[in-house]
């Protein structure tokens, strides 16, 4: 997984506001996201709140923002992002296309929306 933290663009660190890696080495046993409830072995979850970062922890890896970590677990790479569900989809985006044999390519939406579309007015 350390390897896919890589291969994120440049600025990675501070586009998704990672403050802290505890336990970083256990990030190279990780091969796929997965729900919390998974109990996967080699998942990475994502624990968005306290609730789902408890259940997250019968999982090796878990990325979570800050507010929502109880107690750091032994032996299990904890990540902690302010936008912790951004960094978990892009994680989960970067494996899927390594799968396939492309390099991922991860953006961010601008704030409001990449989304959001003008309208035009008719002639």
């Amino acid at each position: 997984m350390q390897r896919l933290l890589d291969m994120l663009p440049a600025g990675h660190h501070e586009a998704f506001g990672i403050s802290d890696v505890i336990n970083p080495e256990c990030l190279d046993r990780a091969r796929a996201t997965a729900f919390t409830w998974a109990e996967r072995p080699g998942s990475v979850c994502l624990g968005l709140n306290r609730k789902y970062f408890d259940e997250a922890v019968a999982n090796p890896n878990i990325v979570a923002p800050r507010a929502a970590m109880t107690t750091p677990p032994a032996e299990k790479a904890v990540i902690l992002a302010e936008k912790a569900d951004e960094l978990f989809y892009a994680i989960h985006n970067a494996a899927i296309h390594e799968r396939h044999g492309a390099k991922p390519v991860i953006r961010r939406d601008p704030p409001g929306g990449a989304h959001r579309q003008e309208r035009h007015r008719g002639a």
